[in-house]
C-alpha cells in the first residue's frame, strides 16, 4: 500500500501539471479547480491502476515463465536423470560383458594352459620311455663301460620317474636293476670277463642300497625287491629300510661281508635258501613282519646282535650257522619262533636275549658248536628243548648247566 501511494503522489503531480499547465500549484499558487482536481485524480488512478495491473500482468507472466522454466529444468532434469540411469544400465552390462569376456578369455587361457600343459607331459612320457628303451640296451650291451653307463641311466630314469609321482614306472626300473642281478652268473677270479661282470652287479648293489638309506633324495624304500636266486658281492644294505616286500630266497651273498646292521623291514621277507658266504650282519636290524631263513645258509661269521624280530613268525627252520654267531641281546617276539632242525656248528650266543613270543621252539635243533649260551636271557617264556623232558638229554656244550637259566633282572 505504501508503495501504490509513493508511486501515485508523482503521478498526481505530473497530472495537475499537464492539466493546468502553470506548474505545481504548491510553487505557483494557483489553485485547480473542481473538474480539474477530478480529471487530475481520475488520471492518476488511471495510470496507477493501469501501472500496477501491467506490474501485476508482468510479475503473473514471470512467474508463470518461472514456473513453465522450473518445470522444464525439473523435466530436463529427469530426462538426465533417466538417460544418466540408462548408461549406468548400459555401463554395468558392459562391465558384465566385459568381465564375463574377461572370465571367457581366463577359461581360455586355463585351457590352453592345460592343453600346452598336457602336451608337454605327454611328451616327457615318450620321453622317459624312449630313454627306458636305450637304457635297457646298455644293460644287454657286450660292453662293461656300457652297462655299467646303464646302470646310473635306469637310476636317474627311476628318479625322474619318481619326481613325476609315478610309482609304478619306478617299480619296473627296479625290476629290470633286480632282473640282471638274477642272471645266471659264475664267479671266475680268472676271467676277465666275469671280473668285470661282477663290477657292474656291484654297481647295481650300491645304487639300489643308496636309495634305501631315510636320507635318499628319491627313496626306493616302499619298493618290493625281488631277488630270488641273485648273486651278490659285498652288499652293503647298513640302515636301509625296505618298505615293500622283499624276497631273497636262494640268493648267494659272496665276497668280504653282507650287511644289513642297523636295517628295517617293515613287510615279510624272505631269506629261504639263501647262501652267506662270508661275514653276515643284521645286528640291530629290525623286523616287523614275518622273516624267513629257512635252509639258509650262514658260512662265516654271522651277527644278529640286539637284533629285534618283532613279526607274528621267525623261521630258521634247517637253517645252517656254519660260523660263530651272536644272537646276544636279540629280541624275539610274535606268536612263533622257531629253529627247528637248525645246525649250531660253530660258537653260538643267546647271552643276553628276551624271548618274549608266545612259544620259540628248539625241537630237533642240532647243536654241535663248541658252546651254545643262553646265560643270562632278558625274558624266557615258552621255550621248547629236546631234553626238556629227558633229564640229563641237555648236551654238555649248551649253556649254562643249570636249567633252564634264569632270567636277568633288568636294571
Amino acid at each position: 500500500m505504501v508503495a501504490t501511494f509513493a508511486f501515485a503522489l508523482p503521478v498526481l503531480m505530473v497530472a495537475v501539471r499537464l492539466i493546468d499547465g502553470g506548474g505545481p500549484w504548491w510553487l505557483t499558487g494557483h489553485h485547480l479547480t473542481t473538474a480539474q482536481w477530478y480529471e487530475a485524480v481520475r488520471n492518476t488512478v488511471a495510470v496507477v491502476a493501469l501501472t500496477v495491473a501491467g506490474g501485476a500482468a508482468y510479475l503473473a507472466i514471470r512467474r508463470q515463465r518461472t514456473a513453465d522454466s522450473t518445470q522444464h529444468t525439473a523435466a530436463h532434469a529427469v530426462a538426465l536423470i533417466a538417460e544418466a540411469n540408462r548408461l549406468a544400465t548400459a555401463a554395468q552390462e558392459i562391465a558384465a560383458k566385459a568381465q564375463q569376456t574377461s572370465a571367457d578369455a581366463l577359461v581360455v587361457s586355463n585351457k590352453q594352459y592345460e592343453l600346452a600343459a598336457a602336451q608337454h607331459d605327454a611328451a616327457a612320457i615318450r620321453d622317459l620311455r624312449t630313454r627306458f628303451t636305450t637304457t635297457s640296451g646298455q644293460l644287454a650291451h657286450a660292453s662293461p663301460a656300457v652297462r655299467m653307463a646303464g646302470v646310473y641311466a635306469m637310476a636317474a630314469l627311476a628318479d625322474d620317474w619318481h619326481a613325476r609321482g609315478n610309482h609304478a614306472e619306478v617299480q619296473v626300473c627296479v625290476d629290470v636293476l633286480c632282473g640282471y642281478l638274477r642272471l645266471p652268473y659264475t664267479p671266475d677270479p680268472d676271467c676277465e670277463r666275469s671280473q668285470n661282470g661282477l663290477e657292474v652287479r656291484k654297481t647295481i648293489v650300491r645304487v639300489i642300497a643308496a636309495h634305501l638309506v631315510p636320507a635318499a633324495e628319491h627313496p626306493w624304500s616302499d619298493r618290493d625287491f625281488d631277488l630270488t636266486g641273485a648273486y651278490l658281492a659285498d652288499a652293503d644294505f647298513s640302515s636301509s629300510q625296505f618298505r615293500g616286500r622283499n624276497t631273497f630266497n636262494d640268493t648267494v651273498f659272496a665276497g668280504k661281508y653282507a650287511s644289513f646292521n642297523g636295517a628295517r623291514f617293515y613287510d615279510k621277507t624272505w631269506f629261504e635258501g639263501v647262501t652267506f658266504a662270508g661275514p653276515a650282519d643284521f645286528g640291530g636290524a629290525r623286523f616287523d613282519e614275518e622273516v624267513s631263513y629257512r635252509n639258509a645258509t650262514f658260512a662265516g661269521l654271522t651277527r644278529f646282535s640286539e637284533t629285534e624280530f618283532a613279526g607274528s613268525n621267525t623261521w630258521f627252520d634247517g637253517a645252517t650257522l656254519d660260523g660263530a654267531t651272536s644272537f646276544a641281546d636279540a629280541i624275539f617276539g610274535g606268536e612263533g619262533v622257531s629253529f627247528h632242525k637248525t645246525k649250531f656248528q660253530k660258537h653260538t650266543s643267546f647271552i643276553g636275549a628276551a624271548f618274549n613270543g608266545w612259544h620259540t621252539s628248539f625241537d630237533a635243533a642240532v647243536f654241535t658248536g663248541p658252546t651254545i649260551s643262553f646265560e643270562r636271557p632278558a625274558a624266557w617264556r615258552m621255550l621248547t628243548f629236546d631234553w626238556d623232558h629227558v633229564p640229563g638229554a641237555q648236551p654238555p656244550n649248551v649253556l649254562p648247566n643249570k636249567w633252564p637259566p634264569a632270567v636277568q633282572p633288568t636294571a
